[in-house]
């Protein structure tokens, strides 16, 4: 004599799409502890993010993300403007997706966001700090920030991440 049992589940309307993130995320104010592809380590903060709601580029507004990233391994921990990107969608492994660097045509000065965070690097001990502004296609809202590994092979390698309102 054979049982079966089956169960009956209530179906549920999901997004397809939708994957959890393969790296550590946070919200604004909070850090998270980076190891790069050089296993280089820092801990990286995001400040806050705001709204500039002109004088970016085209006259326009724009995103603007504060970061301190802490440098915690003798070997350097690299940093650009480009690699911490930003998108108005939630992560997924889309070659499509709508990421943007950080731009370099905005004026920081004339948005009163200084210094700006442009490249560089981190060791033990050392710290860098300034700001980023996303100018193209990200809008006021919720907004998306990832920090990928410059130096890593196969790029974009999203290392954290966080979500911020503006």
């Amino acid at each position: 004599m054979a049982l079966t049992a089956s169960v009956i589940a209530p179906r549920a309307a999901a997004d397809p799409t939708a994957q959890q993130s393969p790296f550590p995320t946070g919200k604004a104010g909070s850090t998270i502890h980076v190891t790069e592809y050089s296993t280089a380590t820092a801990d990286v903060t995001l400040n806050n993010a705001t709204w500039v709601s002109s004088g970016c580029y085209g006259g326009g507004g724009c995103n603007v993300i504060e970061l301190t990233i802490a440098g915690k391994s003798d070997a350097p921990f690299s940093y650009g403007q480009t690699s911490v990107t930003a998108a108005s969608s939630p992560w997924r492994q889309d070659p499509n997706r709508d990421t943007e660097g950080g731009s370099s045509l905005i004026d920081y000065q004339k948005i009163n966001k200084m210094p700006p965070l442009r490249a560089g690097s981190v060791t033990n001990g050392q710290t860098a700090h300034g700001f980023i502004a996303y100018a193209a296609n990200i809008n006021q809202g919720d907004i998306y920030i990832e920090f990928n590994d410059p130096d890593a092979p196969a790029a974009p390698t999203p290392l954290a991440g966080w979500k911020v309102h503006t």
